[in-house]
């Protein structure tokens, strides 16, 4: 799994097992429905999470610092899941931003463009 976007990774959790949920081991995940995740923050109050991730397999610590396209980890199906896939939550100043409410997209886009501007300004 690669990183999107430039960041600092705020946090990790890794050492989950990877299993499906059952009703034996749904109440141990409470608070933990992500489970081995990447949290990272970006410019402008942007944070992205990447969630169920696969156990022992995070290359980056707290601190690091990302690039797009480095590579972050695998993707399992640690957490709240019943099958392998990526959960990747985008929040603005602590709120989430759904990319697909017009509202929010534009936001999202207004904020992307910026950054496309004033990287290929500094060329």
């Amino acid at each position: 799994m690669l990183v999107a976007t430039a960041g600092k990774v705020r946090a990790i959790r890794d050492g989950v097992p990877d299993r499906p949920i059952t009703d034996q081991n749904r109440s141990s995940l409470a608070g933990k429905e992500c489970d081995n995740a990447v949290a990272l923050r970006h410019e402008d109050g942007w944070e992205t999470r990447y969630c169920h991730l696969k156990n022992g397999s995070i290359r980056k610590r707290a601190g690091d610092i990302v690039q797009p396209g480095d590579v972050l980890s695998q993707v399992r199906m640690s957490g709240l899941s019943n099958f392998a896939h990526l959960h990747l939550s985008v929040s603005k100043d602590g709120h989430i931003v759904d990319p697909f409410v017009p509202e929010h997209r534009n936001r999202l886009f207004a904020t992307c463009a910026k950054r496309i501007v004033a990287r290929s300004v500094h060329l």
